[in-house]
């Protein structure tokens, strides 16, 4: 559980590295509203999906692991 909640933070860490290199080269640009998602090129879209799973899963991992830790803490 632990271990989750360091590679969430460490998964979190990577895609934020990975987006500001991204969008530093003009790899991807950054998207701030739902219709900037339309008119991306196939590499800018392709860089965009990547960062966003990349995201999500750093949460997931994050938010499990903290979720297991309160569990255990209160049956213990």
């Amino acid at each position: 559980m632990r271990n989750k909640i360091k590679h969430g933070i460490f998964i979190l860490l990577a895609s934020s590295a990975f987006d500001y290199v991204t969008t530093n080269l003009g790899l991807s640009k950054k998207i701030t509203s739902f219709n900037e998602i339309f008119p991306l090129t196939v590499t800018e879209g392709i860089f965009v999906g990547i960062n966003m799973i990349l995201y999500l899963y750093g949460l997931f991992l994050l938010s499990s692991g903290i979720v297991q830790l309160i569990k255990r803490k209160r049956y213990a």
